[in-house]
């Protein structure tokens, strides 16, 4: 058999072995990166290993080791595929939505997207990719450069136009970024995208300021006292909580944004993570007529209750987890005092909260963790012992 194709027999092979074990331990990442390193010994050229090799390693803050691999990989790339094709602009998308959604390493999506530039010159998708990693990272004229040359071999892409205009704005030039977000807008009116990018032009022409700033803007006062109290004016509900929604999504983009161009230590990222999937959770526990993340009254008040819950329904939550979420919190709502949308006071109050309860609740999960997938505990016994940690909820 061909090199390259036992190796992607291989890869598939361990690949099914990761999403569905069938009852079989899944691979550790030790595993995975011992099983990875023999593929390449036996096909070098095999770039989907060095890919995975590349994930592992930056998951485990390696940084060094995950460059060089993702590197590697877009080198093995050009080598096997000289021509753009779909295959390709598919696979490197795949590449990208893990860099930047799974792991959050828009440095070494940088990398990689430059790398591939060098091997793919005339290929605009690959400049806006490269230009998106650089805005993430905040080096905004090298983002811009990047998003005029995608511009410069696709003038009438209308997504090019929409990103020269996203970088403008976020590097401050609202008036530099409307020609461009209106040349979007008459090449696609129907592109969500560049609709989304045109109404921040208006906001920012309104009301001078980064897209931080907006991104982290007061809460409408009028529309809270409608909910809360009710309103003689007609009030739509699902218009309210529409506009909950998008408030909890901007201040989760501006902390993202602040995350990813300040983080010094690689678990700074996973909290953003965890506070992801924290969120998420809580939305789906529906504790609340509606979750706003800022809310640090409610989540001081209702703390223990939630992270008990939280442990009781994560089936992987363990010290580690708990105490991200712990931290994740802390540094997600001190960000927000300090850009204003936070009280000092309130938040201050639910940092004693959380410092307090935080080894009660790290002690739960890892006394719940070690029992609750021990095949030699029968269900009393561990039904007997989450009374114990959780009395009946």
């Amino acid at each position: 058999m061909d090199p390259w194709d036992l190796a992607d027999w291989r890869h598939a092979g361990l690949a099914a072995a990761t999403m569905f074990p069938f009852g079989a331990p899944r691979p550790t990442p030790e595993q995975l990166t011992e099983e990875l390193r023999e593929l390449l010994a036996e096909c070098p050229a095999y770039y989907p290993a060095l890919l995975d090799l590349g994930f592992l390693e930056a998951d485990a803050g390696r940084t060094d080791e995950a460059r060089r691999c993702l590197l590697e990989a877009a080198d093995r790339m050009a080598e096997r595929e000289p021509q753009v094709n779909d295959q390709l602009t598919d696979s490197v998308g795949g590449i990208t939505e893990r860099l930047e959604e799974g792991l959050l390493r828009y440095d070494l999506m940088r990398d990689f997207m430059e790398r591939l530039v060098q091997h793919y010159p005339q290929e605009p998708q690959f400049r806006s990719d490269l230009g998106a990693s650089l805005l993430y990272v905040g080096d905004f004229p090298e983002a811009i450069r990047r998003f005029k040359e995608a511009l410069h071999l696709a003038p009438e892409d209308f997504r090019n136009h929409s990103n020269l205009g996203w970088a403008l704005l976020e590097a401050g030039r609202p008036e530099e970024a409307r020609p461009h977000l209106e040349r979007a807008l008459q090449l696609d009116p129907e592109d969500v995208h560049a609709a989304g990018n045109f109404r921040l032009l208006a906001c920012l022409e309104e009301n001078p300021g980064t897209v931080e700033d907006y991104l982290s803007r007061p809460l409408d006062p009028g529309a809270l006292q409608r909910w809360d109290t009710g309103s003689p004016q007609p009030f739509d509900e699902d218009e309210a909580l529409h506009d909950f929604d998008q408030w909890n999504h901007d201040r989760m983009q501006a902390w993202k944004r602040h995350v990813c161009r300040t983080w010094k230590d690689p678990r700074e990222l996973e909290l953003y993570k965890s506070i992801r999937a924290f969120f998420q959770f809580l939305e789906e526990l529906s504790l609340f007529d509606y979750t706003l993340y800022e809310n640090v009254v409610l989540l001081d008040i209702h703390f223990e209750f939630i992270m008990e819950e939280f442990i009781l329904r994560m089936s992987d939550a363990d010290r580690e987890i708990v105490e991200e979420v712990c931290d994740g919190l802390l540094a997600f709502h001190s960000y927000l005092a300090q850009k204003g949308v936070v009280d000092q006071e309130d938040f201050t109050d639910f940092e004693s909260r959380v410092q307090e309860l935080k080894p009660t609740l790290v002690e739960k999960a890892e006394r719940f963790a070690a029992v609750r997938h021990d095949p030699s505990f029968t269900k009393a016994q561990k039904a007997r012992i989450r009374r114990e940690l959780f009395g009946d909820l």
